[in-house]
């Protein structure tokens, strides 16, 4: 008798299995609202170590999304298709679900929100790039990890210069 797919087959499970513990084990769940209580947040530390690693692809991307709102604003017309490098960007940096932005220079970098955040209020957890003064952005924290007490509003710890860890919490 030939064992040779039975082994295979149980190497691709185990393989599986592996990926889906490495993967929740990157990333906490989150209990702190209610609908959404199986939604998973990226840690601050987390979202700060995939910014340190991947520097040249968020400027890039800032860049583009700049780029773009600019053109937007100059012409009157909301252009938001996104480029072939924009995409190929946003897919080389892990768990990135998009990027926006607004008329003012932020630029927001999204990678956890509540399932209703699109059509009601909800939670939105990412990086931010803020081209001036972080003043009258959101309150500066120390720690974007424990959300429970915060209030609606916009929160940010500072990565580097320009650059945040953001929370924003709506009604």
């Amino acid at each position: 008798m030939n064992r040779a797919p039975y082994c295979v087959s149980l190497l691709r499970v185990c393989c599986l299995l592996c990926a889906i513990v490495i993967f929740c084990g990157l990333f906490r769940v989150d209990a702190s609202s209610g609908s959404d209580s199986n939604r998973i947040i990226p840690s601050d530390r987390e979202l700060i170590n995939i910014f340190h690693s991947y520097p040249l692809a968020f400027e890039r991307l800032r860049m583009i999304k700049t780029a773009t709102l600019r053109a937007a604003a100059e012409s009157g017309r909301s252009n938001a298709r996104n480029n072939g490098e924009e995409n190929r960007l946003i897919g080389q940096v892990p768990h990135l679900l998009g990027v926006g932005g607004d008329y003012s220079g932020t630029i927001r970098f999204v990678f956890a929100m509540s399932e209703n955040m699109a059509v009601g209020p909800g939670w939105v957890k990412g990086i931010e790039y803020v081209q001036g003064s972080s003043q009258g952005v959101g309150e500066l924290k120390s720690s974007l990890d424990d959300v429970r007490g915060f209030q609606p509003g916009v929160y940010l710890r500072e990565i580097e210069p320009h650059w945040f860890v953001i929370y924003q919490r709506d009604k």
